[in-house]
């Protein structure tokens, strides 16, 4: 049975040029998908997934040869899925866990056009997405193969499906946006925990009990039936988890699966700093600038708030930041899941601007701006080798550029001029920015860096093992698809090696720096390396790099 919540948003999306126009922004976003160096936490979630895959344990993960109890599985099995289908790789791929990211990003962005053009109209909707789109935090986030996209996607699905429930006239149409609500809210709480979702329903029961729906609460949101669907998804994992733990004696008491996270307050220090304040601003760069033009409109805008699609954003918002100020772990990523809120908000906010639009030298200033960042993102494409994703880009943008017109022309025909330009801006923002996060030439050290690592991977025959001296294991078990040990002290170091250089090779991975501290306890082979830049002549200049030698065993002591 088609569920109408569904069939709604794809009715909200017609004429179909839009949908279109936002999957093809949305193409962009795929650059760099295999190409952008992993970072520490995207590896536990491809070497947890390899582990995974190899020991065919789908239910109790393992990072580099040890519990991982941090996370619900969701974000790994689904991972898991997007390589079962992968037709060319058998062992996952760096972009089999940012492609799950990134699917989330595209349900995020229909969702709040859908949910835009449904509460305030297509305007706002569709500028909504653009600044989902474009904004400064989802832009880098898409690019990670970390759990915090998709479980955003997920939270956001329930809170909309909720919204659609409460507009709703129809029984059928309440009860399937009900039910697929707390549906979203059991993927989440597999994917992350139930946090997000708690506070979600949290304001959302608030909103309803505050005003002239209470009465219509149990209607709305079919707490019993939803319950019954919530641990039907729930349960299972849960108990299945208890246990296979019971059965190889270990507990998930000290670990964030416990709940451990929740018992922690925050600081007066950390209250003091605002930090959910300012957080969420700096996530929805560039399009919270706009903030500086509406503050003078203030006293207008609050009473805007009175439209009830209004008070229900803010409660849900309210909601979670003071709840999220008051607990403790800061983190910027835990706002996520609120960004399209805030973007509908922002987009409706546009229309209390008075700024009447940019004149003619301005037009002028901003395409000489957009062009010259879309020559230095080329060149950025270029100087990377990247000619197949330049030609994309070049293609793809024709396509958005006449979706943009016709969409201009039809549904934005009676709109401000500044609304106008500044769905030209949005759209041009996220096109750049896309080629941008990817090629950018910060990334270039990390590259060679990652690659260093994926050869030392791809060296290492089956019974090798590997360590690391003086540096962070990072994401070396990804790329060694082993247990990676790091050693700081030599003795702990010679103890090791003692007891497996009979059986193993053994390689390291140390700074280049540390040479000289290995080879004094260590007789070692040099394997490869990487550098970051040279030694000048008659300069003392540290290299900063990378090397991998083989420890070939322990140094004679010099005889005296």
């Amino acid at each position: 049975m088609r569920n109408p919540f569904c069939l709604t948003i794809f009715s909200s999306l017609y004429p179909k040029r839009l949908f279109v126009f936002l999957i093809a922004l949305w193409i962009l976003t795929l650059a760099g998908i295999q190409s952008v160096p992993l970072e520490t936490h995207e590896s536990f979630v491809l070497a947890t997934t390899q582990e995974m895959n190899s020991s065919g344990d789908y239910l109790i993960p393992h990072y580099n040869g040890e519990l991982r109890l941090n996370k619900p599985p969701l974000n790994y099995w689904v991972t898991l899925l997007v390589s079962a289908i992968d037709p060319v790789n058998s062992d996952i791929q760096i972009f089999h866990g940012r492609a799950v990211s990134l699917l989330a990003v595209l349900v995020m962005v229909l969702l709040t056009a859908h949910a835009g053009i449904a509460l305030y109209g297509r305007e706002t909707g569709i500028l909504a997405a653009l600044m989902l789109m474009g904004s400064n935090s989802l832009l880098n986030l898409s690019h990670n193969a970390k759990p915090d996209v998709l479980y955003a996607a997920l939270c956001i699905l329930q809170l909309f499906a909720w919204v659609d429930a409460w507009r709703a006239d129809k029984a059928v149409r309440q009860t399937s946006g009900a039910l697929l609500g707390w549906v979203a809210a059991g993927l989440a709480t597999l994917t992350k925990g139930p946090q997000v979702p708690a506070v979600f329903l949290m304001g959302f029961i608030a909103f309803l009990v505050c005003g002239p729906d209470r009465r219509r609460v149990f209607r709305i949101l079919r707490p019993f039936s939803g319950a019954v669907v919530f641990c039907f998804l729930v349960l299972p994992w849960w108990c299945l988890l208890q246990q296979k733990l019971l059965t190889i004696g270990a507990s998930i008491s000290d670990s964030q699966l416990s709940g451990s996270l929740l018992h922690n307050l925050a600081s007066w220090r950390e209250l003091l700093s605002f930090y959910y304040v300012w957080v969420p601003v700096a996530q929805m760069l560039p399009a919270s600038l706009l903030l500086v033009m509406l503050i003078p409109r203030l006293e207008e805008i609050k009473k805007a708030v009175m439209c009830p699609p209004t008070r229900l954003l803010v409660y849900v918002s309210i909601t979670m930041l003071i709840l999220f100020t008051f607990g403790g772990h800061y983190r910027k990523h835990y706002t996520l899941p609120l960004l399209p809120v805030f973007s509908i908000l922002l987009a409706n906010s546009v229309r209390f601007v008075q700024f009447q639009g940019f004149g003619e030298s301005w037009k002028k200033f901003l395409v000489s701006a957009a062009v010259a960042g879309a020559l230095l993102c080329a060149g950025f494409m270029v100087w990377a080798g990247a000619y197949v994703t330049v030609a994309l880009f070049l293609a793809v943008s024709v396509l958005i550029a006449r979706a943009l017109m016709q969409e201009m022309t039809d549904s934005f025909r009676e709109s401000p001029l500044f609304a106008k330009q500044l769905m030209v801006i949005a759209t041009v923002l996220v096109v750049l920015g896309a080629g941008f996060n990817a090629y950018r030439p910060s990334l270039q050290w990390p590259m060679r860096q990652q690659e260093f690592k994926r050869r030392v991977g791809a060296m290492l025959a089956e019974d090798d093992q590997l360590i690391c001296w003086r540096t962070s294991v990072n994401v070396l078990p990804y790329f060694a698809k082993r247990q990676v040990i790091a050693f700081k002290e030599a003795d702990a170091l010679e103890r090791y090696v003692m007891a497996n250089r009979r059986r193993h090779a053994l390689f390291a991975i140390l700074p280049t720096c540390e040479m000289l501290s290995i080879n004094e306890h260590f007789s070692t082979r040099l394997k490869c390396s990487v550098a970051d830049k040279k030694e000048r002549e008659n300069v003392s200049v540290r290299e900063k790099g990378l090397s991998c030698v083989e420890i070939l065993g322990l140094r004679e002591p010099p005889v005296k």
